[in-house]
């Protein structure tokens, strides 16, 4: 008889422990955890062909806005609402579907790892890229930092 009395009281503290611990969960998830706002930035596009080359060079101008930091920044190009083939990371020196050597923050041997407000950065599409950027089309550039995005900007390739 006295084993089945111990049974209620346990099964009483079990549930009372599991309300404990899952009230602290909530209240620090609630109130212990600080979310950072995702950066905000404005930026200005200029395109050019190289008809020799075949290769359009884009220049980016940080025109207002957050610091953005480099390492968690994401590019995305689109030429005439198509996604390129081979899209740079950042920062680079080298990479498929873009000639080696961009400017500014871009470039993974500048000084800077963040790009601030007055500063540019550039980059150029190779001819081997998909599709290949035309006079007269309308480029897409857009920034994300870790997933959220940052900026667009959109120019028209002269």
């Amino acid at each position: 008889m006295a084993e089945r009395a111990v049974a209620p009281v346990v099964g009483v503290m079990t549930m009372v422990l599991i309300t404990i611990v899952l009230a602290a969960l909530v209240g620090g998830m609630l109130f212990g955890v600080e979310l950072d706002d995702p950066p905000e930035a404005s930026i200005a596009a200029d395109a050019g062909y190289n008809t020799t080359t075949g290769q359009t060079h884009v220049e980016l101008t940080h025109l207002a806005g957050d610091r953005l930091d480099m390492g968690t920044l994401t590019v995305r190009i689109s030429v005439s609402g198509e996604r390129l083939e081979h899209q740079p990371p950042v920062p680079f020196f080298s990479a498929t579907g873009f000639e080696s050597g961009p400017t500014g923050p871009f470039n993974s041997g500048a000084s800077e790892t963040t790009w601030a407000v007055g500063e540019q950065a550039g980059l150029t599409i190779a001819g081997s890229n998909d599709p290949v950027p035309q006079p007269g089309w309308e480029i897409t550039i857009r920034l994300f930092a870790d997933g959220y995005s940052v900026a667009t900007a959109q120019t028209t390739i002269r």
